[in-house]
């Protein structure tokens, strides 16, 4: 099942050993739902990021530091101990429109 997830990107890593097993990981945090009452505030999520998707990351890095909210489709699918193994399909920078207050001139 494949699914949009939108929030701020904290960091990305990735791990090697002996060059034959590779990972690496996205870490994001979104609002939480009201679904889950086990958790308030702030959901942080570890998504699986294709290794060779990692290089790919060093342009959102600045993204990463200064807390942009970036969107995300991923590939959702069953994983060990009954938990959801969530896959990076694609990441993208979202711009957030800030209103700013109207100013009333002095007369």
């Amino acid at each position: 099942m494949q699914t949009t997830l939108q929030g701020v990107v904290t960091g990305v890593s990735k791990y090697e050993i002996d060059g034959s097993i590779k990972g690496a990981s996205l870490y994001m945090n979104q609002s939480t739902s009201a679904r889950n009452p086990n958790v308030i505030g702030q959901e942080t999520l570890k998504l699986v990021l294709p290794f060779e998707m990692f290089e790919q990351m060093r342009v959102h890095e600045q993204g990463f530091l200064n807390n942009a909210t970036f969107q995300i489709d991923a590939d959702i699918e069953s994983g060990g101990q009954n938990k959801p193994k969530i896959t990076v399909l694609a990441i993208r920078q979202v711009q957030i429109k800030e209103e700013k207050p109207s100013v009333i001139p002095n007369k």
